[in-house]
């Protein structure tokens, strides 16, 4: 039986960044964890932004779109300004 060590989530890391950490399917494009950090510079909680589509996370729309065109073909983002909308509506600037 899987000790309780080996069933945590395999984002559990991300937790004890001291910066907001969000990671999507960029398939589907749905939020498969945010870190405590990230909903609280954002306004959600954990289990809200679960499983919603990343991009009601950003201003403009197309930003996540190059976001993942840029993911598909790089198989990362560096230095690539968005902006995030809080769940309040206030706008942050973000360098992915």
């Amino acid at each position: 039986m899987p000790t309780p060590e080996h069933t945590a989530s395999p984002f559990a890391y991300l937790d004890a960044l001291p910066l907001p950490a969000m990671v999507s399917d960029p398939d589907s494009g749905r939020i498969l964890f945010a870190n405590q950090e990230f909903c609280t510079t954002y306004g959600y909680d954990t289990k809200e932004i679960t499983g919603k589509p990343s991009a009601i996370l950003f201003q403009n729309p197309d930003d996540w779109t190059s976001v993942l065109e840029i993911i598909r073909k790089n198989g990362k983002v560096k230095n690539f300004e968005v902006t995030i909308a809080h769940k309040n509506g206030d706008l942050h600037q973000v360098l992915l």
